[in-house]
């Protein structure tokens, strides 16, 4: 897509259809077709570029909101990994202590 005049990047895909119908570029004409068409799958009036830039926004953690939920993320995160290990090394502690129960019970039994 062509670069547009600065007064016409700035307004909604309406706007700009209606300025580029009218257009004697047979190119602005078509983008104006296609704007159209895509305006009207637009949700909430925001074009896939302001989606984009509140997407980044967001992960880019430039609310104040995103920033604390990621960190309470991390936090969720490290806590479940602490968890994960504990229960990891309880088991094998576990494991280890019945197979020398086991073991110590089976060199009774064939003395």
């Amino acid at each position: 897509m062509r670069a547009l005049p600065v007064y016409m990047s700035e307004s909604s895909p309406k706007e700009m259809a209606h300025a580029c119908r009218d257009s004697p570029n047979l190119g602005l004409r078509r983008m104006a077709q296609d704007l159209r068409t895509a305006g009207r799958t637009y949700r909430f009036g925001t074009t896939p570029a302001e989606r984009m830039r509140w997407k980044s926004d967001i992960t880019r953690g430039s609310r104040p909101e995103a920033k604390e939920q990621r960190m309470r993320d991390a936090q969720e995160d490290r806590e479940g990994k602490l968890m994960e290990v504990k229960t990891r090394k309880e088991s094998s502690e576990r494991r280890r202590l019945e197979y020398m129960e086991r073991t110590k019970e089976e060199e009774e039994r064939n003395e």
